[in-house]
């Protein structure tokens, strides 16, 4: 290689770090901002959800000192995104860092076991699940007393975000999400769509809601139902800044719209790998699933992360009680 051509690869090299840099720069403010603005709804939440003797508000005011916690812990926040520092001084004169853990309520560090089959669990089942494994790992610090190994934890929840996101419940999609930078763990295509269908919600209301559609008029009522959902994305996002790289957005594929199409799902165009395990889950028999792996091999590249997953809906992972 000459001289010349030396030179114009470092200039490439150096403008694709350049461009790359600044993408991620891009990503990592508009989670800094949601969560800011996430922040500043739960304060105005939590009262209501006090005043209303909310059965787990314990529970929501620990998760909530673990969120202001992970931030806290970034020092750097304060002096480079002041939005996100004003947002969590709100949150402490709102009430005290320690008064979670002052309650001694065995509800503000919930002792649960990982469910059988997380693919039959029930919704609320699913939650625990998710509150245990933030407790568990001491909001990502420590893995060692993890219920399943790391790639069984992963593998699961990916097969119950795709009905999650389906069924646009935002509380359940937020609380996995919270999965992958819990345990340090790079973000998957699906993953990341399942965070940009979030962030687009809240974006749309200026919250975010349980699920797309009306929302309460009174303001009263509309707090106490974003509390729970604003305060499970309130964590993700603080998890995704802390640890690991921050996740660039998710853009689309043929593949996905594809299997969009063929599958008659409407609305927009998310990750096929969530498609068809919602399909799965929602399927009443044998024919109805493999229905869907024939839809989903279609043009699937054997290397694909789709690929993968008609693998374990063939039998061998988190989809083989289902398919058996």
């Amino acid at each position: 290689m000459n001289l010349a051509a030396e030179e114009a690869d470092d200039m490439e090299q150096s403008q694709s770090r350049a461009e790359h840099s600044e993408h991620s720069l891009r990503a990592r403010a508009d989670l800094v901002g949601a969560l800011a603005q996430t922040l500043q709804i739960v304060v105005d939440a939590r009262r209501v959800v006090r005043d209303g003797g909310a059965r787990d508000a314990d529970v929501l005011d620990a998760e909530i000192d673990m969120t202001v916690d992970i931030v806290a812990r970034r020092t750097r926040a304060y002096a480079a995104e002041p939005d996100l520092a004003s947002a969590v001084d709100a949150v402490r004169r709102a009430w005290p860092l320690e008064a979670a853990h002052a309650t001694g309520s065995p509800a503000a560090a919930p002792q649960v076991t990982m469910p059988a089959d997380l693919l039959r669990a029930g919704r609320g089942e699913v939650i625990l699940y998710c509150r245990m494994l933030a407790d568990v790992t001491e909001a990502g610090r420590s893995l060692q007393w993890l219920p399943a190994p790391v790639p069984k934890i992963l593998a699961d929840a990916e097969a119950v975000l795709g009905d999650a996101v389906v069924a646009q419940d935002h509380e359940l999609t937020a609380r996995l999400l919270a999965t992958w930078p819990l345990l340090g763990a790079p973000w998957t295509a699906p993953a990341r769509c399942a965070l940009d269908r979030l962030l687009a919600a809240r974006a749309a209301y200026g919250f975010l809601p349980p699920t797309t559609g009306p929302v309460a008029a009174a303001r009263d009522e509309l707090l106490r139902t974003v509390a729970r959902p604003s305060i499970a994305l309130a964590l993700a996002l603080s998890l995704a800044l802390e640890h690991g790289p921050i996740p660039q957005p998710w853009t689309p594929s043929e593949v996905d719209l594809r299997v969009r199409d063929r599958l008659g799902a409407g609305g927009p165009v998310v990750d096929a790998t969530l498609l068809v395990s919602a399909a799965v889950l929602r399927a009443d028999d044998h024919r109805q699933l493999r229905a869907v792996l024939d839809i989903a091999a279609d043009g699937v590249a054997a290397d694909s992360a789709l690929a993968l997953a008609i693998d374990e809906l063939s039998g061998t992972g988190p989809f083989a009680a289902r398919a058996a």
